[in-house]
């Protein structure tokens, strides 16, 4: 069973339909999230996240290597996610775009 660790967290940057970002401190750790989506094309969009954590003991217990797995997962998620939505049945006149999401790990 995993400890549950408290984090205080605040948003830093938010625009809609662009920018998320925050920051976090847990223990002696601080985190900082950056999700980004943009636009590619008339009908691709590109998501992004990157994260930067740091402090005591932090490259020990959370390796580069683990860290980019767990977004790529999160990634993964949000690509299914957003693909289902595309399959929600429109109302008459409605047309569906194909569309894509293209997925980046920083």
């Amino acid at each position: 069973m995993k400890a549950a660790v408290l984090l205080r967290a605040r948003f830093a940057v938010v625009q809609v339909n662009r920018e998320l970002t925050w920051t976090g401190v847990s223990l002696w750790f601080t985190a900082i999230d950056r999700i980004v989506l943009g636009a590619r094309s008339e009908n691709q969009t590109c998501l992004s996240i990157a994260e930067s954590f740091a402090g005591l003991l932090a490259v020990p217990l959370i390796s580069r290597r683990r860290l980019q797995a767990q977004h790529e997962q999160w990634l993964q998620a949000f690509k299914r996610a957003a693909e289902r939505a595309t399959d929600v049945p429109r109302s008459r006149g409605e047309h569906q775009l194909n569309s894509s999401l293209m997925l980046v790990v920083s």
